[in-house]
């Protein structure tokens, strides 16, 4: 009887054992808790360290002076790209956070330009160009030079083309 008892607790303890191997359909692990998100309209993934959200996108302004290939080789260090803008939400926003980040309304470069072929603008980001903010009479190439990069805050609230080769600060963007 004793060597029954120890024969069918060594069957029940080997079954216990091997029931998810030999029997998966009877196995069902216990699904885990998952926390909510703090806020409903958070997104699954926060911006780095000293980027700023807006939308689905991440955003930071360098002060630093520099030429657009510079600014743009700071970018893409940094994960992104200079900074394409979508809508005139976004651009307030992006002017606001120049301003916040330098003192005041500065000129900065953002990813817009017609270096590949005149008149043809393009993100340095590669999303679509459907939202301008050109100053009166701008885009101009003035005085017949090539003027192929774009800075924002001219005179005020607006777009100006300029050479690539002036030194502004810039705005950088990336996604989350």
């Amino acid at each position: 009887m004793a060597s029954a008892l120890r024969l069918i607790v060594l069957l029940c303890l080997v079954v216990g054992q091997l029931d998810g191997f030999f029997f998966p359909f009877l196995y069902r692990p216990r699904p885990q808790h998952r926390p909510r998100p703090q806020h409903p309209r958070s997104y699954s993934k926060a911006c780095p360290s000293g980027w700023s959200p807006c939308g689905g996108r991440c955003f930071i302004v360098q002060a630093r002076k520099l030429t657009v290939a510079d600014a743009e080789r700071n970018c893409i260090r940094l994960g992104g790209n200079l900074a394409s803008i979508h809508n005139i939400n976004d651009y307030n926003w992006i002017r606001g956070m120049v301003k916040k980040a330098c003192g005041s309304d500065v000129r900065a470069w953002i990813g817009l330009s017609d270096a590949i072929e005149d008149g043809k603008w393009l993100w340095t980001d590669g999303s679509r160009f459907v939202f301008s903010r050109w100053g009166r009479g701008e885009p101009n190439n003035y005085g017949g030079q090539r003027e192929d990069c774009t800075h924002i805050n001219f005179r005020g609230e607006y777009w100006n083309d300029e050479p690539c080769s002036l030194k502004y600060a810039s705005v950088c963007v990336r996604r989350r």
